[in-house]
């Protein structure tokens, strides 16, 4: 599926996932061939000069809560992370459970990201209520907000 054809999730899973193999997700979900023998700053200068090219404008990542800075794993990313919102022209949105609980926006990398991001305090938002899927709306209502070329639901 092609960038302007829908809107696939990475599905990374950040508890065992660091720099290097999150670098990979990106690059794997548009498509951009990754070997061995490549380094990190190729895939990430491939990659945010793919997403650049493609037009990407949004970056959700979820379970943001996972990510600890205070590891050497999670330094890695969170150093990742921010090299990204400083190359890609994209809003980055970061969804967790109780993220301001969480060592991710405070030492010096958390501040770093920190200073990049402002805070939405939207409160659980449960996959289902009732008949009613109250995740699925907001995800709908995004999808409807932006302008996804060739999009099919």
């Amino acid at each position: 599926m092609s960038p302007q054809c829908g809107t696939r999730r990475l599905r990374p899973r950040p508890a065992r996932r660091h720099r290097e193999t999150l670098i990979t997700e990106f690059a794997r979900y548009l498509g951009i061939p990754v070997t061995t023998r490549m380094t990190q700053t190729q895939i990430t200068d491939a990659v945010c000069h793919t997403y650049t090219a493609a037009g990407v404008q949004l970056v959700l990542i979820d379970e943001i809560h996972r990510l600890n800075p205070r590891t050497t794993t999670g330094a890695q990313t969170a150093d990742l992370l921010k090299d990204l919102t400083e190359r890609l022209p994209a809003t980055f949105v970061y969804a967790g459970i109780n993220v301001t609980d969480t060592p991710l926006f405070t030492g010096t990398r958390g501040a770093q990201l920190a200073s990049r991001a402002t805070l939405v305090d939207c409160g659980p938002l449960p996959a289902r209520h009732g008949t009613r899927e109250p995740f699925r709306e907001v995800i709908t209502d995004i999808e409807n907000a932006l302008d996804l070329h060739q999009h099919k639901p």
